[in-house]
């Protein structure tokens, strides 16, 4: 059914190009038959009632379809699901409703450019935030001087062009809705500034904050 509705999401070989909608395309899909679903990380739940659920792998480990009989992996008795979570909060300054993502995976970043740009004004404009005199091998990268000012100072820069971002303690998250988000490592582990395609790690469905 998905693939009639949404072929763009398959690739050569039956994989799929974002993991992120194809199971949420797939558990919308399994509401619409009236049934239950729920992705738990690995595998997709299904119920029709809390006595039981089946268990399924619908992909392999490089994202190619794993259908029929091949993909059901267990019956759990009663029901597993639904699963203890996070809970979605608000962000401040944020005026997207909040989500909890079902996955993550690596797509092609959307916001790679606008996340590049903030980067590249806050460099010039604060240049008290960084050491230009050390910068990361066969870059032109500084190393960052106050983590927190520089991290602030590109959140800034995106909120005017409809962005909501945020700091997770490791990587920048970034939304212009709440269908989902991209994650950022605009750091280097040693403390010089990441950037341009390299920074760009992983798309999540929904959006994670």
């Amino acid at each position: 059914m998905l693939r009639g509705q949404r072929p763009e999401l398959f690739g050569p070989g039956n994989q799929v190009t974002s993991t992120g909608q194809f199971i949420i395309g797939v558990i919308k899909n399994m509401d619409s038959m009236g049934l239950c679903a729920g992705w738990d990380g690995e595998e997709l739940a299904v119920k029709n009632s809390d006595t039981f659920n089946d268990q399924y792998d619908l992909l392999t480990a490089n994202n190619t379809v794993r259908s029929g009989t091949g993909s059901y992996r267990t019956t759990c008795y009663p029901a597993a699901f639904p699963l203890e979570g996070r809970q979605a909060s608000p962000t401040a300054g944020c005026s997207l409703p909040p989500s909890v993502s079902l996955t993550c995976g690596r797509e092609v970043g959307k916001f790679v450019a606008d996340v590049d740009a903030a980067i590249d004004t806050v460099l010039k404009q604060k240049p008290e935030l960084f050491d230009f005199n050390d910068r990361a091998a066969g870059t032109q990268n500084p190393k960052i001087l106050n983590r927190d000012a520089y991290v602030n100072a590109v959140i800034a820069l995106l909120s005017p062009k409809g962005y909501c971002a945020r700091w997770d303690g490791v990587e920048l998250q970034v939304k212009n809705t709440s269908d989902f988000n991209e994650q950022y490592a605009i750091i280097l582990s040693d403390g010089w500034v990441r950037r341009g395609d390299g920074a760009y790690r992983q798309t999540c469905w929904p959006s994670d904050f």
